[in-house]
């Protein structure tokens, strides 16, 4: 585990404690009770943030219905991991929520936050790979005011793929050079066929 650990006290702005996950490169924060005291009560994740960098509606329906899908995703057990030998195709996720550059922040949030995941493709209408975004880019610089309102502003666009072929064990080496938690899988053609997640890497592939 981790033992040098950053918090946040509850009663600090969420604007600056975006800024400190920023900074950092955190995606989620203890929050104690105060500057001077280490009793836990909670935790903020980029994803709680998300709901309050104004990408969202803050009230109606809409709003409601938004948290809503944003409960915790079950994940089956742990089971160790992929077995030596492992093809990326083997435990690539397969069914992938990819993203345009012309769509906006707020699309790409509710898209991200709705399903649990943490990182969208973006994808050219021929389906090539062109970017990525995940929760870090949506989240605006909150000290600055400054914020992009497409995908296409925000996004990452020198993205580290895998293809299909290659084994899980060289792509979890890069994952932990790279600090990646999601590696887009191309084709030849440089198209999304799939993703690798962590998620994926704690599972082993179906089958014998």
């Amino acid at each position: 585990m981790t033992t040098d650990v950053i918090s946040v006290p509850r009663h600090m702005s969420a604007r600056v404690a975006s800024h400190r996950m920023a900074t950092y490169g955190l995606r989620a924060v203890p929050v104690v009770e105060g500057y001077d005291t280490d009793l836990l009560v909670g935790i903020v994740t980029r994803r709680d943030l998300l709901g309050e960098s104004g990408w969202a509606p803050r009230a109606g329906p809409a709003y409601r219905a938004w948290r809503w899908l944003r409960r915790p995703v079950p994940v089956a057990p742990l089971t160790g991991g992929p077995r030596p030998g492992t093809f990326v195709r083997e435990i690539m996720t397969t069914q992938v929520l990819t993203a345009g550059e012309d769509w906006p922040v707020d699309q790409a949030a509710k898209e991200l936050t709705g399903h649990g995941f943490t990182a969208l493709p973006v994808v050219d209408d021929s389906g090539h790979l062109v970017g990525i975004v995940t929760e870090w880019h949506l989240l605006p610089d909150p000290l600055s005011d400054r914020r992009a309102h497409t995908v296409g502003g925000v996004m990452e666009r020198d993205v580290i793929t895998v293809g299909g072929d290659e084994l899980v064990s060289d792509v979890l080496r890069t994952m932990g050079e790279h600090e990646l938690r999601a590696v887009p899988v191309v084709d030849g053609l440089h198209r999304v066929i799939g993703i690798v997640t962590r998620r994926d890497l704690l599972r082993p592939p179906c089958g014998p």
